[in-house]
């Protein structure tokens, strides 16, 4: 089993570096920032069905979208951190 935990961002910096020089990331990153934005409540986007670069790229904008504005209180990682949900 893959431990996503290890992908998590711990610093933004890093995001913002990978977000300005690489434009696949950034048009990758924006449409799931999107769909996050529309994700109904009690969804999830479970993560075992990407594979490296696209893996790290969903979970870091995940990070990004929950402290982005209130969203830290209604959305969070799982548990074992396979996926982010919209709490119901």
């Amino acid at each position: 089993m893959t431990d996503y935990k290890q992908y998590l961002l711990y610093d933004e910096r890093l995001y913002r570096d990978l977000w300005d020089s690489d434009e696949a990331f950034r048009r990758y990153s924006h449409s799931v920032y999107l769909y996050l934005d529309r994700m109904p409540r009690g969804h999830e986007l479970r993560f075992d069905r990407y594979a490296m670069p696209q893996l790290q790229w969903i979970i870091w904008t995940c990070c990004i979208h929950m402290y982005a504005g209130k969203n830290a209180l209604e959305y969070c990682f799982a548990d074992d951190y396979t996926a982010y949900k919209h709490e119901p």
